[in-house]
């Protein structure tokens, strides 16, 4: 299983289990064919660039991303070349740490704690709010419902402003990750035209993405900010001797 998927659904049915398709990263967007000799009109290539801006971040094979949402936080780090993540989240005081290699999942309740817990994965309960904002994909997955785009300037970075329709993200979403896409559409009452903001890199890749849904609790502001493309990461396996199998206890508070 790669890092994208890793990363693309990480909490929606399982934790950080499977994903958005595993189709190979797009290519670089300069080497590309222009517009007119793929038919697509200029507002149609804007939208296509907003669009593919998140997927193209594994092009680099790791990055760093930081994503803020309310009261939670999560700063986490991908390595895609070895199927890596690493997330941190702060959430009303509670804060914790997530490592997943391959298919392996360790999490720390509290950060600095000596002990790991080895997670069975299909115990954990996909609606707890920390849980699912380990699910980065997700934050970034209106993206499939864009439907119109417009860009400042003639530089491929932008900025980016577009409205993205969440009924069509969730139509457009693969099977794993439908279940939490639709959920996020019946919860926003803006759900048909949500405003969307972003700046790429001269790559192509998403260096910043807001948007702001409309909920029962009033409104809920997304802010992606990502960084440190390529460069070296370090995501290791917790010390063997601080890792235990995770108790029922845990279970009974995140599952």
């Amino acid at each position: 299983m790669s890092a994208r998927r890793i990363a693309a659904t990480a909490l929606s049915g399982v934790v950080l289990v499977a994903g958005c398709s595993s189709t190979s990263a797009p290519g670089d967007p300069r080497s590309r064919p222009t517009s007119a000799a793929e038919g697509l009109s200029a507002s149609d290539e804007v939208v296509n660039a907003f669009k593919e801006s998140y997927d193209r971040l594994f092009d680099a094979g790791s990055f760093s991303v930081v994503i803020t949402t309310g009261p939670i936080q999560v700063q986490g780090w991908v390595d895609d070349r070895r199927d890596a993540l690493k997330t941190t989240v702060f959430y009303n005081g509670r804060s914790s740490e997530t490592v997943r290699i391959g298919d392996d999942l360790w999490m720390q309740e509290k950060l600095g704690s000596d002990t790991w817990y080895l997670v069975d994965v299909s115990r954990l309960d996909q609606s707890d709010p920390v849980l699912r904002s380990l699910d980065l994909g997700r934050f970034a997955g209106l993206l499939d419902g864009l439907v119109s785009a417009t860009r400042g300037g003639d530089e491929l970075g932008g900025p980016y402003k577009g409205v993205a329709d969440l009924r069509l993200a969730a139509k457009n979403a693969s099977a794993a990750r439908r279940p939490g896409a639709e959920r996020e559409r019946d919860s926003a009452r803006n759900a048909a035209a949500v405003p969307v903001r972003g700046v790429l890199d001269d790559a192509g890749r998403l260096k910043q993405l807001t948007y702001t849904l409309e909920v029962a609790e009033g409104q809920a502001t997304a802010t992606i900010m990502t960084d440190d493309l390529g460069e070296p990461v370090e995501i290791d396996p917790p010390p063997a001797g601080q890792v235990k199998k995770a108790p029922e206890g845990f279970y009974d508070q995140w599952g």
